[in-house]
């Protein structure tokens, strides 16, 4: 289900750093009424995807469906092989004063190592 958020009830914030949760009660403009957990505090206007997941006495419990990851340019083979190639080139080569330098060698390697992922998996 998909809906923007017309009006927010409560927020309640629960836990506290990066595992910092905030639990909103929010009333979209299909009608629903949600609680529903996210890492940021949501705001009027704003499109969620979500499925209702349970029965609450006022707002029932939704959680978001999350999108599918964009390959884009990069995909998921490139994420592995920027993070490989830092890698890898660190424990070979380590660093160097230029900054730039040691950027374009990490590029070069991924680029590499990306090939072969395409080809390979």
């Amino acid at each position: 289900m998909k809906s923007k958020i017309k009006n927010i009830q409560e927020i309640k914030p629960w836990g506290e750093g990066d595992r910092k949760t905030f639990y909103h009660n929010l009333e979209m403009e299909n009608g629903d009424k949600i609680n529903i957990g996210k890492k940021k505090e949501l705001t009027v206007g704003q499109e969620l995807e979500y499925e209702i997941v349970g029965e609450g006495q006022e707002y029932n419990k939704a959680k978001a469906i999350q999108k599918p990851f964009n390959k884009g340019n990069v995909g998921s083979n490139g994420c592995f092989a920027l993070s490989y190639a830092k890698d890898f080139v660190s424990t070979m080569y380590g660093t160097s004063d230029d900054k730039n330098e040691d950027i374009r060698i990490v590029l070069k390697v991924a680029d590499t190592f990306k090939e072969w992922l395409d080809k390979n998996s």
